[in-house]
């Protein structure tokens, strides 16, 4: 079985403070892997949307977006050797590998040394550790913002159109 690497070395609040069981890790340090309730595995890639309601960490691909339920307030880690090609909606998002597709965070996004990301940005906090790339724009206070994916769902108007019907 391979060995997995953690993600990050210090406790960011990305994985929920979980710790792992039996570690040998000092207080404020994470764990690689027990703190996730979904594991993409490193040699595994999946096509599709991924709707989750807790955490999730890709250490492998995924061709698709990466969306939480409504109402949740799940956590999504990229690893440093995964790749998302698609949009990711959550509470938190921390990625140390590479994304390319939008990223949108009602609370937090963490991009370690290493990150690549092609896309935009919209958060409430973020942290860009040096080293990590950011090809799109960012845009801060996501908790009025729209996730990518929603924003996309909406009709087009046309310059004379209004969005609400003009009573008579």
């Amino acid at each position: 079985m391979p060995q997995i690497e953690p993600i990050h070395e210090l406790d960011c609040g990305i994985c929920g403070g979980l710790k792992m069981s039996g570690s040998t890790k000092t207080p404020g340090e994470i764990l690689a892997i027990d703190a996730f309730k979904t594991v993409i595995d490193a040699a595994t890639v999946m096509e599709g949307r991924i709707v989750f309601a807790e955490s999730i960490r890709i250490d492998g691909k995924v061709i698709g977006d990466l969306q939480e339920e409504p109402g949740a307030r799940g956590s999504v880690a990229i690893a440093p050797r995964a790749t998302v090609c698609g949009d990711i909606v959550a509470h938190r998002v921390l990625v140390a590998g590479t994304v390319q597709g939008n990223i949108h965070a009602t609370e937090i996004v963490q991009l370690m040394n290493g990150a690549r990301i092609t896309g935009d940005i919209s958060y409430a906090a973020i942290t860009i550790a040096h080293g990590a790339i950011v090809n799109g724009s960012l845009t801060g206070n996501a908790r009025k913002a729209e996730p990518a994916s929603e924003m996309r769902r909406k009709p087009l108007l046309l310059a004379n159109e209004s969005p609400d019907p003009v009573p008579a």
